[in-house]
């Protein structure tokens, strides 16, 4: 409802947006994900719903002891696997088949800087409200199946159905 906030999902933000934007520049079938993430991480646990639930795949969490938070996150397609993986607090390495990889800017955030992005808006998130509701359905965790996914018009993976997977607009994305 309008004013509901959630940190755990303004901290995904960044890597639903680097997912989406691989899979708006490589668009493949993805058959399989790979989570690698600190085993006390919360928000890990939104990301593989939201996955799960817009690709319809099945998405394995690894746990992995390092500087916490999420590592990782590779998109298995039948080209290669579409990589993200975290090179340090502010910066990751971006792999898609075919390409150079590349490093972009992935900032672990503060819990300042999170709050602040959850004030800018306050109404309601209609993509968070279906991710908390698969996740209440268990979607996306450990020993659980996934629900359908989307398919874009020509029959690719698109991780919402619609052309902005984050679940904002441009000017208020998150």
């Amino acid at each position: 409802s309008p004013g509901d906030s959630d940190l755990c999902w303004a901290r995904i933000t960044s890597w639903r947006a680097l997912a989406a934007a691989a899979l708006d520049q490589h668009p493949s079938q993805v058959h399989s994900i790979r989570v690698e993430a600190d085993p006390t991480n919360g928000p890990t646990s939104l990301l593989t719903a939201w996955l799960a639930l817009k690709l319809g795949v099945p998405v394995q969490r690894d746990d992995v002891k390092g500087p916490g938070g999420i590592i990782s996150l590779a998109l298995s397609t039948a080209a290669g696997d579409i990589e993200i993986r975290r090179t340090d607090r502010r910066s990751a390495v971006y792999r898609i088949p075919g390409e150079p990889a590349r490093g972009v800017a992935l900032d672990r955030r503060s819990i300042a800087e999170v709050m602040a992005e959850e004030l800018r808006r306050l109404d309601p998130d209609p993509v968070q409200a279906e991710v908390m509701a698969a996740l209440h359905r268990g979607v996306g965790q450990p020993g659980t199946s996934t629900e359908s996914g989307t398919k874009s018009p020509a029959g690719k993976s698109n991780p919402t159905g619609k052309s902005n997977p984050t679940g904002k607009s441009k000017e208020k994305a998150r």
